[in-house]
């Protein structure tokens, strides 16, 4: 035990020495790195920016010559010319700048001495060259954008000055094109046109001609013959005039009938227009109708079932003393019953509907309990059956094919009548309604035109 524990403490002794040297060597280093950066700083700032750069020993060979605004990329990436003097504006503000940056480092150092007596550290040298460095590139930017935003400014003055050129060339030459043509109407209405044309002057006043008096011929007859030539040419000339002011009346009145037609063309669109919109109100107005009679008729029939559940089966409105009989004393079946037994099973219309001769030969015999029972109970249904239960009569099994026939074509030959009525009210209310909203349409229109 003792010996496992010596060994423990040599071990510990071992760590914490190797941890020690460790610790002196990482020492040992951020000194050596302290003063070499101190070096470095104390020797940056030592150092004087000269205002031309220094000739190198070995000269580069001569470049091409470059041209007289050269090229710089802007913030943007893009490549952007610059004169001359932006370029000596850019230098001298970064040297400014650069003496500045060095005046506010000697005053730090000379803080840090006189005050903590140490020198700043590699994070503060760092952080102040990115600072130095974003505001160059801040003033560059400022620069660049003050240089583009006066080219775009000269440009826009050029633009804005070709345009208004341009504008000013254009209304002038249609100027002049108007006073010509003016001139031109003018001299064709008033004038005989220039003095060159049609004979001259003295030929279409018909006056004295100053052509030499021709051979042979009289003075008279010469001047005779001059006066002829320039009446002709005078008609002539009245003729072209004449034409002249014809095409040009042609032309307005071309431009007035285009406007003339251009303007029934809208009149006419906006008729169609009207009618699309009294064509969809026409259709909308027949649609809430239909929906509303339909409405109506689906509450009639509704209440017409109701009526006819709350009612017995065979409810008599009169005493069956004054109930009409048939051909054989048999009593008839109203149409409110015929329509029930429609929907009435084939047990109960053969209970219902037995002619047998056991009925008539017993009618005799029920009158007087028919006529009792009236008063005391309304249920016809139950008051039959109650009856024919009495009076010994029990309903057959079956029934003649004759008699459910009849009956069956009698409730199908009502259904059809109901329905073909139904049918044809709801098409005379429809048209009746839909011609009642045109009137009425049409009614506002007028009142509105």
């Amino acid at each position: 035990m003792e010996k496992n524990k010596d060994k423990e403490k040599k071990e510990t002794e071992k760590e914490s020495n190797d941890m020690e040297k460790a610790g002196e060597k990482s020492k040992e280093k951020d000194e050596q790195n302290d003063n070499e950066s101190k070096n470095r700083i104390k020797e940056n700032l030592s150092i004087e920016m000269p205002s031309t750069l220094p000739a190198s020993p070995n000269p580069p060979p001569s470049p091409a010559p470059t041209p007289k605004t050269p090229r710089i990329r802007d913030e943007f990436g893009s490549i952007m010319r610059v004169d001359i003097e932006d370029l000596d504006l850019i230098l001298t503000q970064a040297r400014d700048r650069a003496t500045r940056m060095k005046q506010q480092y000697e005053q730090m150092l000379q803080y840090f001495g006189e005050n903590l007596n140490s020198t700043p550290s590699d994070t503060e040298f760092w952080a102040g060259l990115a600072s130095f460095v974003n505001s160059f590139t801040a003033v560059q930017r400022e620069i660049l954008k003050e240089r583009r935003e006066r080219r775009e400014r000269e440009e826009r003055k050029e633009r804005m000055g070709r345009k208004e050129r341009d504008e000013q060339n254009e209304k002038k030459s249609e100027r002049a094109k108007k006073e010509s043509e003016k001139q031109r109407l003018k001299e064709r209405l008033l004038g005989w046109g220039s003095k060159g044309d049609d004979g001259g002057e003295e030929g279409k006043r018909g006056g004295k001609a100053t052509t030499p008096e021709k051979e042979g011929v009289p003075k008279t007859e010469a001047e005779n013959l001059t006066a002829l030539q320039g009446s002709e040419k005078r008609g002539e000339g009245e003729m072209m005039e004449v034409m002249d002011v014809m095409e040009v009346t042609k032309m307005t009145k071309m431009t007035k009938m285009t406007e003339m037609t251009k303007m029934t063309d809208k009149k006419a669109r906006e008729k169609e227009m009207k009618t699309e919109k009294e064509m969809n109100m026409d259709m909308k107005m027949e649609e809430k109708q239909r929906s509303k009679v339909e409405a109506t008729e689906e509450e009639e029939e509704e209440e017409k079932e109701e009526e006819t559940m709350r009612k017995p089966f065979f409810k008599r409105e009169q005493s069956k003393r004054d109930r009409a009989k048939g051909h054989n004393g048999e009593e008839w079946i109203d149409e409110s019953s015929i329509a029930k037994l429609s929907s009435l099973s084939l047990s109960t219309i053969q209970s219902m509907f037995a002619h047998d001769q056991n009925i008539t030969s017993n009618k005799s015999s029920n009158n007087n309990r028919n006529r009792n029972d009236d008063d005391d109970d309304d249920n016809g249904d139950d008051d039959s059956m109650y009856r024919m239960s009495n009076s010994g009569y029990s309903p057959p099994s079956t029934l003649s094919s004759a008699s459910m026939t009849a009956a069956a074509a009698a409730v199908e030959a009502r259904k059809l009548a109901e329905a073909k009525k139904r049918s044809s009210q709801k098409l005379a209310k429809l048209m009746l309604d839909s011609l009642a909203a045109r009137v009425n349409l049409r009614k506002e229109g007028g009142r509105e035109g």
